[in-house]
């Protein structure tokens, strides 16, 4: 964990506004979180823009939030004990000493392959005197070089100055007290006495420096303890006296000094190096004991904390003189941070909501009512009283007080100074007020509405519905408007569009948006402060750009709390001297926007290292590996010394199109890629404008030897050889087969033809005989069946005479049945045998099935009346079927038979329904049931013969010849009942 030391010292007063720098927060780094060893000897800045420590246990490279760490094993110097940071003047070329002056060379956030000897830089520079940065590390040094310029150096003995360029020597006589009383700014060599005194030292020639700035004469005369810092390699110099620290810079033959801070002891912490980032408003400070510190200075102006926590809570403010906020509590703050009480506004308000208007009246609200103050807020001048309670007021137009209500909106014309508020109109927990010019805009914990002035009408914006507006912000047209929970958006021209959140999510409830005069919104949130471009915005709305840019502010910059406020009226001024205020938990903030300057993450990305596995490989932009890897991992970073929440690294391959975030490391790691070249993208967000940074690493990974172009040639090459010989061989026993094949193809033929032949006699054969059948079909029709039927009807009329006894009616009746039975068992042998030989000669006919089963019913009456058997035909008349007439007789005439014999004294019902889709009839019996096997075999298409009769055979073969469905139900001593199912549409 890093220990953080976050210091707030917030002044009582402030001499005018300026951007408060005499307040800063400070975190610092040692051997416990980061650092290698305690002992920071020098820091300097690279080309790439990253600070280097000169520590006991090498160099440390800092990018503002990580450190990486180089030692003897990557530098290859004798010793990780570094002297101090240097620089040649001539090149520009930063190196790191070692003690055994070895130098180590730095550019674009890494170190050289190997360390230079100190004479191969400096040939001419005498090691053991030369100092390029103060207060000397060697105090007792009597005689001291120091280069002031690429050309120039200074040769400084206890009582002469000797002037050294490429041209001339000159010697000065110069008595002083020692080196530290020496220092260089802004290339030239300076000097300060004990009086107060300094002067220039130029070319040998001494001439007196007027001191300005922050830093007053006074304050300076006769003062022993002022302390000098400078580095040449930074070419930064600072003056330190009373915990104060200077920024100082010879300019206009004068030195200027900057105060940066107060209060922070350089002297206990034993500070010897100091850095100074003037984007980042940040100080970098190194102690040979107590490590790193980095010292932030508070871009913000905070309100002292009062020790009643509870008063400190703002909300609601307005502007009240050009450097003065009245806030709805009654607290006026002045932007020199004194601050005055008007009692009686505080009694009489709720600290939600307030206004002044062109009379410089105040106005408040407080549970049922609004007061109006005088302008002195010493005295009530009026009150108004209202059936429910006030939440917000609005003075946009001048002309009408809003007021809302958590029932209703209400106007108070000011003009009619003694006029009660009018009702506009109902509206449930009202939030916000909005005038923009012939539209109020309403907000309300429920949505978003706009009422037309003019016209009197009323209408909401559907998109906004349930979401609980925080602020409406007018910009011309545009309309913004913050919510809670539910981001903020942009509404204009009729079309709403939401903005994007930042990557943190804080923006999902916005309190208060304000616009700078450089273009930017500024926006308050529950964890922090936001700017952002408001053309950047705009492109977002108009699908010009996926992604907006946000510059986070945090507590570090010198808020008292994270957490701003909202939910107010209004939630945020502008002074006319430009100076913003916003209010928070904790306090109010203040700040001029046009003293402040971004610090953007727009610093260039760097490879910092590679491994594959455990093998480094060399940061370049181009790198070859060998596959088989278990991971390949590739660090990167980019300076940035402001808050790191605003910079976030982002890659992908080429070939892929989404990026992924390095949040929370800075690896990017692969388990495994293909054989080939890849190109792996890195960027980040630069800034506003919507820019980015990019670097771009190209990946060649070798491919194994079957894998390689020449391989796969040489195999496509000995495949494409052998496909030829065998295709070769191939074509061979092509040859021979066909031979064969003809040879035995010839010998088919002549048997084909002698078949043919045998063919032709055998047709000739089976038309013979089938013109046989046909002749004994017609001698059995002649011969056997006229005397059956004959047989059958005088058997019928025998049995029926009255004169017989009832012994001979039951034989006749007898002989009757049998012959019946004979005549009809010879038709069915004679129609299924003429099925087959007419098969595919039938025609399907309209068959009316309730005569059909009629017709059956009355062939079989006198049999099933002997047999105790009643038959019921249930089919509707209206039923026809359009199939095979001869095959459906057939089916029923078996069907029937069969039913007869197996149910003596029982009842047989035909019955049949119909659909759209099929017609079904069915013939039900109470008989003594069929066997199992039997009903099995008629529900399944199988065609195995396993009864001995032919009816069954009969009705199954021509059922499916029909192409109608067989489903037997059938239960021992309980009957059967077989239903058959016309598939198609043979039926009307």
């Amino acid at each position: 964990m890093s220990r953080i030391l976050f210091l707030f010292l917030v002044a009582f007063s402030f001499h005018g506004y300026s951007q408060n720098l005499q307040t800063y927060s400070v975190k610092q780094y040692s051997d416990v979180n980061g650092l290698p060893q305690n002992s920071i000897k020098s820091i300097a800045k690279d080309d790439a823009g990253y600070i280097w420590l000169a520590t006991e246990d090498g160099l440390s490279r800092f990018d503002g939030d990580n450190f990486m760490h180089f030692d003897k094993r990557s530098t290859h110097a004798q010793s990780n004990r570094m002297y101090m940071m240097k620089r040649d003047l001539r090149t520009g070329n930063l190196y790191a000493e070692t003690e055994h002056h070895e130098l180590i060379q730095i550019t674009k956030g890494l170190i050289g392959a190997k360390p230079f000897r100190f004479k191969e830089v400096f040939p001419n520079i005498n090691v053991m005197i030369q100092v390029q940065e103060g207060p000397p590390m060697r105090t007792d040094l009597s005689t001291l070089l120091i280069q002031t310029n690429a050309t120039d150096y200074y040769h400084i003995t206890k009582d002469t100055l000797f002037f050294h360029n490429a041209h001339q020597v000159v010697a000065t006589p110069f008595k002083h007290n020692g080196g530290p009383d020496f220092f260089v700014s802004n290339k030239q060599l300076m000097h300060y006495d004990n009086n107060g005194k300094f002067t220039l030292i130029e070319a040998g020639k001494l001439k007196p420096v007027d001191l300005k700035g922050d830093l007053a004469e006074t304050e300076m005369a006769g003062s022993n303890h002022l302390k000098i810092y400078w580095n040449t390699t930074t070419d930064q110099t600072f003056f330190y006296l009373n915990k104060a620290i200077y920024q100082v810079s010879y300019l206009g033959e004068t030195l200027t000094t900057t105060l940066l801070i107060r209060d922070f002891d350089l002297e206990a912490q034993h500070i010897w190096t100091i850095y100074y980032d003037e984007i980042a408003r940040k100080l970098f400070l190194g102690s040979p004991t107590s490590g790193f510190f980095v010292v932030q200075q508070h871009l913000f102006q905070a309100e002292k904390p009062k020790k009643d926590l509870s008063s400190s809570v703002k909300y609601a403010m307005y502007p009240f003189t050009d450097h003065s906020v009245l806030f709805a509590n009654g607290d006026l703050l002045q932007t020199d941070g004194s601050r005055t009480k008007f009692p009686l506004i505080k009694d009489y308000s709720n600290s939600f909501a307030m206004a002044i208007d062109q009379e410089k009246n105040i106005w408040t609200t407080k549970d049922f009512s609004i007061y109006k103050f005088s302008p002195e807020g010493d005295r009530i001048l009026q009150s108004f009283n209202f059936p429910e309670k006030t939440t917000c007021l609005d003075l946009t137009g001048k002309k009408v007080l809003w007021i809302g209500t958590f029932a209703a909106v209400y106007a108070k014309d000011l003009s009619k100074p003694n006029a009660a508020p009018n009702l506009l109109l109902k509206l449930k927990d009202v939030s916000v007020l909005k005038e923009q010019g012939q539209y109020l805009w309403i907000g309300t914990s429920k949505g978003l509405y706009r009422y037309d002035l003019e016209k009197k009408n009323f209408g909401s914006i559907p998109e906004m519905a349930n979401m609980h507006i925080k602020d409406i912000v007018i910009r011309g047209k545009e309309v913004w408007i913050s919510t809670h929970g539910d981001g903020f958006y942009l509404y204009n021209n009729a079309h709403l569009s939401k903005m994007p959140l930042d990557k943190f999510g804080y923006l999902n409830t916005v309190h208060c948006i304000l616009e700078d005069a450089k273009g930017f919104f500024w926006i308050s949130t529950n964890k922090g402060l936001f700017q952002v471009a408001i053309n950047d915005l705009l492109a977002y709305g108009n699908k010009q750009c996926t992604q907006v840019y946000y510059q986070y502010y945090n507590i570090n910059y010198g808020f008292n709390t994270n957490e701003f406020n909202g939910g107010c009226q209004p939630c945020g001024v502008i002074l006319k001297n430009g100076i913003f205020t916003f209010p928070s938990l904790i306090g109010a903030v203040m700040f001029n926007p046009k003293l402040l300057t971004a610090d953007l993450p727009n610093k260039a990305i760097y490879i910092d290292k590679i491994f594959r596995d455990h093998e480094s490989i060399k940061t370049e932009d181009l790198i070859h590996i060998a596959q088989g890897f278990g991971r390949l991992n590739i660090w990167v970073s980019s300076p940035y010394f402001g808050n790191h929440d605003n910079m976030t690294l982002e890659y992908k391959l080429a070939v892929d199109d989404s990026w992924a975030s390095l949040i929370g490391t800075s690896v990017i790691s692969f388990s495994t890629l293909s054989p080939g070249k890849h190109e792996l993208l890195i960027r980040k967000a630069a800034g506003f404008g919507n820019h980015f940074t990019y670097k771009k690493l190209t990946i060649i990974v070798k491919p194994y030897v079957y894998q390689t172009w020449w391989f796969i040639t040489l195999m496509v090459l000995a495949g494409l050889i052998l496909i030829a010989v065998l295709l070769k061989k191939r074509t061979q026993r092509i040859i021979v087969r066909n031979e064969r094949l003809e040879t035995l193809l010839k010998k088919r033929t002549e048997d084909l033809e002698k078949n043919i032949v045998n063919l032709e006699e055998s047709q000739y054969l089976l038309k013979q005989q089938a013109a046989f059948q046909k002749k004994l079909l017609g001698a059995i029709t002649h011969d056997l069946k006229s005397p059956l039927k004959y047989m059958t009807i005088m058997g019928k009329q025998l049995y029926q005479h009255e004169a017989a006894s009832e012994a001979v009616k039951d034989s006749l009746r007898t002989i009757y049945i049998s012959a019946n039975s004979m005549y009809h068992l010879t038709e069915n042998l004679l129609n299924y045998s003429k099925l087959f030989l007419t098969e595919n000669t039938l025609k399907n006919d309209y068959i009316n099935l309730h005569q059909l089963v009629s017709e059956k019913i009355n062939i079989f009456a006198e049999i099933a009346k002997y047999n105790g058997t009643t038959i019921r035909n249930n089919i509707p008349e209206d039923v026809i079927l359009h199939t095979k007439r001869v095959m459906l007789a057939l089916i029923v005439h078996n069907l029937l038979d069969n039913a007869i014999k197996f149910c003596p004294n029982g009842q047989i019902t035909f019955g049949a329904e119909s659909t759209k889709e099929k017609i079904s009839f069915w013939i039900r019996d109470t008989g003594c049931g069929m066997p199992e096997h039997i009903a099995a075999w008629l529900n399944t298409e199988k065609d195995r013969d396993i009864t001995e009769g032919l009816g069954l055979k009969m009705v199954k073969e021509f059922s499916a010849k029909m192409d109608m469905q067989i489903e037997v139900d059938s239960r021992i001593d309980e009957g059967t009942n077989i239903k058959l199912t016309l598939k198609h549409h043979n039926y009307i």
